[in-house]
């Protein structure tokens, strides 16, 4: 692990709404260290505000990510493993509710698919080589 067992490096990507926001607060409550990933990051920096107030002695970031792009995927995954430090704990909540049809993102792939299933599984596969067994 990257920290004391009692104390985890958490990534929460979609931290910026919804469940994920609960999801960080809990974390940071629990006093692990929580980075966040998210579009927003006016919203991101108000949610780290969040975060410290729950465990000031944890260190709590912001990472901007665009789930629709593979590449902004993969340069979070790089800033959340820089340093030889591993993320111990990943949650993926990035997701849309819509029933428009296909919509292709910047990598060709329809807007759903890629926020739901190909980024969340892109960014696991690059994390995966760095976090504890």
């Amino acid at each position: 692990m990257s920290s004391s067992s009692s104390s985890l490096r958490a990534l929460v990507v979609g931290g910026t709404s919804g469940i994920g926001h609960g999801i960080a607060l809990a974390l940071a409550k629990l006093g692990h260290n929580v980075m966040i990933a998210g579009r927003s990051a006016a919203r991101g920096e108000q949610i780290v505000s969040e975060l410290e107030e729950q465990s000031a002695a944890a260190t709590h970031s912001f990472h901007p990510v665009n789930a629709f792009d593979l590449h902004s995927v993969r340069q979070l995954a790089q800033h959340a493993s820089k340093d030889d430090s591993s993320i111990d704990l990943l949650v993926m909540t990035q997701g849309m509710a819509t029933i428009q049809g296909y919509t292709p993102t910047i990598n060709q792939l329809d807007q759903k698919l890629q926020l739901h299933y190909f980024s969340r599984i892109y960014l696991a596969q690059l994390l995966a080589p760095t976090m504890p067994a």
